[in-house]
Protein backbone atom coordinates (compact mmCIF):
# COMPACT_ATOMS: atom_id res chain seq x y z
CA UNK A 1 0.00 0.00 0.00
CA UNK A 2 1.81 3.62 -1.07
CA UNK A 3 2.05 5.61 1.75
CA UNK A 4 -0.51 8.97 1.02
CA UNK A 5 2.08 11.43 2.85
CA UNK A 6 4.35 11.01 0.06
CA UNK A 7 5.59 14.28 0.02
CA UNK A 8 8.06 14.34 2.58
CA UNK A 9 10.44 12.31 0.52
CA UNK A 10 10.05 14.82 -2.29
CA UNK A 11 9.40 17.60 -0.67
CA UNK A 12 10.79 17.66 3.04
CA UNK A 13 7.20 19.10 4.51
CA UNK A 14 5.76 16.28 6.19
CA UNK A 15 1.35 16.91 5.91
CA UNK A 16 0.98 14.47 8.24
CA UNK A 17 2.80 16.63 10.84
CA UNK A 18 1.78 19.78 9.62
CA UNK A 19 -2.17 19.02 10.29
CA UNK A 20 -1.35 17.05 13.60
CA UNK A 21 0.94 20.09 15.24
CA UNK A 22 -2.76 22.00 15.02
CA UNK A 23 -4.46 19.03 15.93
CA UNK A 24 -5.98 17.63 14.05
CA UNK A 25 -5.61 15.01 10.66
CA UNK A 26 -5.95 15.30 7.20
CA UNK A 27 -9.59 13.05 7.59
CA UNK A 28 -10.76 15.49 10.27
CA UNK A 29 -10.45 18.43 7.87
CA UNK A 30 -11.53 16.14 4.61
CA UNK A 31 -14.87 15.52 6.22
CA UNK A 32 -15.63 19.20 7.59
CA UNK A 33 -14.35 20.82 4.16
CA UNK A 34 -15.59 18.45 1.78
CA UNK A 35 -11.92 18.79 0.37
CA UNK A 36 -10.21 15.37 -0.89
CA UNK A 37 -7.35 14.51 1.12
CA UNK A 38 -4.85 14.75 -2.06
CA UNK A 39 -5.86 18.12 -2.03
CA UNK A 40 -5.68 18.82 1.56
CA UNK A 41 -2.16 17.08 1.17
CA UNK A 42 -0.81 20.04 -0.84
CA UNK A 43 -1.67 22.84 1.21
CA UNK A 44 1.20 22.43 3.63
CA UNK A 45 3.51 22.42 0.31
CA UNK A 46 1.99 25.84 -0.68
CA UNK A 47 0.80 23.66 -3.59
CA UNK A 48 -2.48 24.14 -2.89
CA UNK A 49 -5.57 26.06 -4.46
CA UNK A 50 -6.14 29.53 -2.27
CA UNK A 51 -10.15 28.06 -2.40
CA UNK A 52 -8.30 24.53 -1.37
CA UNK A 53 -6.15 26.77 1.59
CA UNK A 54 -9.30 28.85 2.78
CA UNK A 55 -11.27 26.24 3.64
CA UNK A 56 -9.01 24.25 5.23
CA UNK A 57 -7.57 27.20 7.16
CA UNK A 58 -11.44 28.10 8.16
CA UNK A 59 -12.09 25.09 9.29
CA UNK A 60 -9.29 24.36 10.90
CA UNK A 61 -9.75 28.07 12.91
CA UNK A 62 -12.97 27.10 13.69
CA UNK A 63 -12.32 24.08 15.45
CA UNK A 64 -9.74 25.38 17.53
CA UNK A 65 -11.75 27.88 18.78
CA UNK A 66 -14.57 25.66 19.07
CA UNK A 67 -12.04 23.44 20.97
CA UNK A 68 -10.75 26.32 23.00
CA UNK A 69 -14.39 27.63 24.35
CA UNK A 70 -15.02 23.88 25.29
CA UNK A 71 -12.39 23.68 27.29
CA UNK A 72 -13.08 27.42 29.00
CA UNK A 73 -16.39 25.89 29.81
CA UNK A 74 -15.29 23.25 31.61
CA UNK A 75 -12.81 24.36 33.72
CA UNK A 76 -15.29 27.20 34.62
CA UNK A 77 -17.62 24.84 35.32
CA UNK A 78 -14.89 22.64 37.45
CA UNK A 79 -14.11 26.05 39.33
CA UNK A 80 -17.74 26.76 40.31
CA UNK A 81 -18.34 23.52 41.90
CA UNK A 82 -15.13 23.79 43.77
CA UNK A 83 -15.91 27.03 44.86
CA UNK A 84 -19.40 25.92 46.00
CA UNK A 85 -17.66 23.18 47.88
CA UNK A 86 -15.82 25.20 49.43
CA UNK A 87 -18.18 27.33 50.47
CA UNK A 88 -20.42 24.34 52.11
CA UNK A 89 -17.41 23.45 54.09
CA UNK A 90 -16.91 26.87 55.34
CA UNK A 91 -19.96 26.99 56.68
CA UNK A 92 -19.97 23.75 58.38
CA UNK A 93 -16.11 24.04 59.76
CA UNK A 94 -17.44 27.62 61.34
CA UNK A 95 -20.13 26.03 62.77
CA UNK A 96 -17.95 23.93 64.59
CA UNK A 97 -15.19 26.15 65.06
CA UNK A 98 -18.02 28.55 67.22
CA UNK A 99 -19.13 25.32 68.87
CA UNK A 100 -15.38 24.55 70.09
CA UNK A 101 -14.41 27.95 70.43
CA UNK A 102 -11.26 27.68 68.06
CA UNK A 103 -9.95 30.61 66.10
CA UNK A 104 -9.61 30.34 62.28
CA UNK A 105 -5.70 30.03 61.45
CA UNK A 106 -6.42 30.39 57.82
CA UNK A 107 -7.74 33.31 55.88
CA UNK A 108 -11.01 32.57 54.56
CA UNK A 109 -10.17 32.54 50.35
CA UNK A 110 -11.76 34.76 47.91
CA UNK A 111 -13.10 33.96 44.63
CA UNK A 112 -10.36 33.82 41.68
CA UNK A 113 -12.57 34.91 38.44
CA UNK A 114 -9.64 33.30 35.84
CA UNK A 115 -11.10 35.48 32.91
CA UNK A 116 -9.71 39.13 34.66
CA UNK A 117 -7.39 37.06 36.86
CA UNK A 118 -8.28 39.14 40.00
CA UNK A 119 -10.08 37.88 43.34
CA UNK A 120 -13.67 38.74 42.48
CA UNK A 121 -16.10 37.40 45.51
CA UNK A 122 -15.28 37.38 49.72
CA UNK A 123 -17.17 35.28 51.99
CA UNK A 124 -18.82 37.53 53.69
CA UNK A 125 -17.53 37.58 57.81
CA UNK A 126 -15.01 38.83 59.34
CA UNK A 127 -11.09 37.45 59.60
Amino acid sequence: MANFYMSLQSTGVDTKEFYQKIGFTISDVSRGTGVSRAALSRVPLHEGKEKTAQKALQFMERENRQRYIASIEEIVKELNTAWEQYLQSEIILEQYRSEYQVERKYQRLERFDPVCGKEVEKISGSD
